[in-house]
């Protein structure tokens, strides 16, 4: 079992690498919403930088999906954590396949179905970051449950 003290700067350092997350996110959000033709090696470079936020949201999810591991406090209170986070992955899974084709869909649609691609991915990462904040907002409770019964 992970000490309590311990705990608490593992869930916090995961909470670092969520404001770390969401930089890429909005560095993403920044590109699409501006750029009107964007390119394969753009989507390539965005597509790596929101896959980076992968491997954190999975070694936080592994971390809580261990309860033996966990403390005591923590163990029922970190359901809804899960199932956000498992949300948000899926939401990367579908980013990252939309910005991969989006420069294909500006090569081959029309100006409209490649603006409504462009805005369905606005859309994504706008959910992505709704996301995020409900994961900080359970990392918040999750936290103060686990103290109140030290």
């Amino acid at each position: 079992m992970v000490p309590p003290d311990a705990f608490r700067r593992q869930v916090l350092n995961h909470r670092k690498d969520l404001w770390q997350i969401q930089d890429s996110v909005e560095y993403a959000q920044e590109i699409i919403s501006k750029e009107q033709d964007i390119g394969p090696g753009q989507c390539t470079r965005l597509v790596n930088s929101i896959r980076s936020a992968e491997n954190p949201l999975r070694e936080f999810y592994a971390l809580l999906d261990t309860p033996e591991q966990l403390p005591l406090a923590a163990r029922s209170h970190r359901h809804p954590l899960l199932i956000i986070l498992d949300n948000a992955t899926g939401l990367l899974h579908d980013l990252i396949n939309s910005i991969s084709t989006l420069h294909e869909v500006y090569r081959t649609s029309s100006y409209q179905e490649a603006d409504f691609s462009r805005q369905q991915i606005l859309d994504q990462l706008d959910a992505f970051i709704q996301r995020k904040d409900d994961i900080v907002d359970n990392i918040d409770s999750l936290l103060l449950q686990a103290n109140a019964y030290k």
